[in-house]
C-alpha cells in the first residue's frame, strides 16, 4: 500500500445517496502526494471534485528529534488495521 501508483478506493450505496472517493499516491521529492477524486450522486444531481493533498514523509528518528526539540515527551500509540499508528507529544510539566 505504500507503492508509489497505488490505487485506494471507497464506495457507499445508500437509498438516495451514492458516494465515491478514490485516490492515486505518489511519492515525490520526500512527500506522498494523494490525488483524490470524489463523485456524490442524489437524486437529480451528480456532483465530482478534486483535491490533491501533500503530505510530508519523515522517519521515525524526525519525529523523535521534531518532538523533543519542542520539550515534549513522545509515545506511540498503534491502531487501525495496518497498526501504522500515531506519535503522541506531550508536555509532562503539564501531566
Amino acid at each position: 500500500g505504500r507503492d508509489s501508483g497505488t490505487v485506494f478506493g471507497a464506495s457507499w450505496d445508500l437509498p438516495n445517496l451514492k458516494i465515491a472517493r478514490y485516490h492515486v499516491s505518489q511519492i515525490e521529492d520526500g512527500c506522498s502526494l494523494l490525488d483524490f477524486h470524489f463523485m456524490v450522486a442524489r437524486p437529480g444531481e451528480i456532483q465530482t471534485w478534486r483535491e490533491r493533498h501533500k503530505l510530508g514523509l519523515f522517519s521515525r528518528r524526525q519525529y523523535e528529534e521534531a518532538f523533543h526539540a519542542a520539550e515534549l515527551e513522545l509515545s506511540y500509540v498503534a491502531f487501525g488495521p495496518s497498526f501504522l499508528g500515531s506519535f503522541v507529544g506531550y508536555n509532562p510539566r503539564q501531566t
